[in-house]
């Protein structure tokens, strides 16, 4: 079957243009997905005939597009961006164990026999950045907050139970409860959880080292379905956010949507502040999102002295930890990333 047939780009690609090709598989991943730039920089270092495409693909398209990727002898393997990252699991042939905890995969590649194999490394590239910037590289003992629980916020949280350990403390904070209650049980036996609705109380955000916005609140594209959406970037996740406003696409859609939808924005950026009053001076304000490398969340806590820093480093972390798994003959670790910061 023709790809192309099956997405929803822009404009057609070529998957032909190169002997092999990589993907990330997401929504809308053509909007400004980085991980092609940083593949591709270390496909053309290499001098290998090989590309990564951003792939757009609607929900009822996604298992036929990983059925034929699968039967594409020329298709090495590649990433899976949002809202698809616990969804892809059932249509591959086998998933990584620990993968399989976290209920997400962000990685796709093939085995020694072919097959589609699911792994996730997004909460060891999350670790790999925090730790360069929190207690000397310290976690054990502290108290985190994780807010939003999808898939990424499934391996966020996995790998900071870890670091925390026996004697730290995680706060899942979910829109609803059950992806929370869920991963709580699987967290449990490795350090405290506690679970907490979205948007998390202030009694909890000023008692916490680490806040980590995993969702999708601050992120720059907006969310565009049946040619109608609403943006999320003036947002944090640390208030309410009304995604009821709904403006056609097209045309200065920014700006339209801002005037739209102001009076519920001016709510969530002073219930915000006051949140953010709140929190310890010495804690961490960590946004995986880095488009925009500066989120509403981290202007407003940059604006009270805090140690914030966004998610472009972990970003860099995961991807070379995906990289390596699709082209197992690249071992240099160090060469990828050396590659892909610069």
């Amino acid at each position: 079957m023709d790809l192309n047939k099956l997405i929803e780009n822009e404009h057609e690609l070529d998957f032909n243009a190169t002997d092999f090709y990589t993907t990330i598989i997401g929504l809308s991943p053509s909007r400004g997905a980085r991980s092609p730039s940083l593949w591709n920089k270390v496909f053309r270092s290499q001098t290998m005939s090989a590309m990564m495409h951003a792939v757009d693909v609607q929900p009822k398209n996604l298992e036929v597009l990983i059925d034929t990727l699968r039967n594409d002898s020329q298709f090495l393997g590649g990433a899976v961006a949002v809202p698809y990252k616990a969804e892809v699991m059932n249509y591959l042939d086998a998933v990584e164990p620990s993968a399989k905890i976290i209920g997400a995969v962000n990685c796709i590649y093939r085995n020694s026999s072919g097959q589609l194999v699911g792994a996730n490394t997004d909460g060891e590239g999350a670790i790999k950045s925090l730790e360069k910037v929190v207690h000397s590289g310290i976690l054990e003992g502290s108290t985190v907050l994780v807010i939003g629980i999808g898939g990424a916020g499934h391996a966020v949280a996995t790998s900071v139970a870890d670091a925390i350990g026996p004697q730290g403390r995680i706060v899942l904070s979910n829109r609803t409860r059950e992806p929370s209650e869920i991963l709580g049980e699987k967290l449990r036996h490795r350090c405290f959880v506690d679970i907490r609705n979205m948007p998390p109380p202030t009694s909890v955000v000023e008692s916490v080292d680490v806040i980590i916005n995993c969702s999708t609140v601050g992120y720059q594209f907006p969310v565009i379905e049946e040619g109608y959406g609403y943006s999320l970037q003036p947002y944090t996740a640390l208030s309410e956010v009304d995604t009821t406003i709904r403006v056609s696409d097209g045309e200065q859609f920014d700006k339209r949507y801002m005037e739209r939808a102001q009076k519920g924005i001016e709510h969530n950026i002073g219930e915000s502040l006051f949140v953010l009053s709140k929190v310890k001076s010495s804690a961490t304000i960590f946004d995986i999102i880095y488009q925009p490398q500066q989120t509403m969340l981290l202007k407003l806590a940059s604006c009270f002295g805090l140690s914030t820093f966004n998610g472009l480093e972990m970003n860099v972390e995961q991807a070379v930890l995906a990289f390596c798994r699709v082209m197992p003959d690249i071992s240099d670790k160090e060469l990828v990333r050396n590659t892909m910061q610069r």
